[in-house]
């Protein structure tokens, strides 16, 4: 059996990497890469983890549906309050 010079054992183990590398490029490629913001919540998130009341203390109603949040009130004085924190 022949002895490996160092230029051949350079070319192997590049050759090795390239076919691995090759391998998992294919791989990756053909998993499908599901892409969820952790920053958005499911839709309504927003509104029952807080409690919006006027001045005189009455429940605002927001609508979830609407991107922002659509909350009708006839005052702009309101009072906020975080209702469910684990909802944040």
């Amino acid at each position: 059996m022949m002895a490996l010079n160092i230029k051949q054992i350079i070319g192997i183990i590049i050759t090795s990497v390239l076919i691995v590398g090759i391998g998992v490029g294919i791989y990756l490629v053909q998993r499908q890469q599901i892409i969820k913001s952790r920053a958005t919540g499911e839709p309504g998130n927003f509104v029952t983890a807080f409690e919006f009341k006027d001045k005189d203390g009455h429940t605002i109603i927001c609508n979830p549906g609407t991107n922002p949040p659509e909350c009708t009130t006839r005052t702009l004085d309101i009072n906020v309050r975080v209702a469910t924190p684990s909802s944040l």
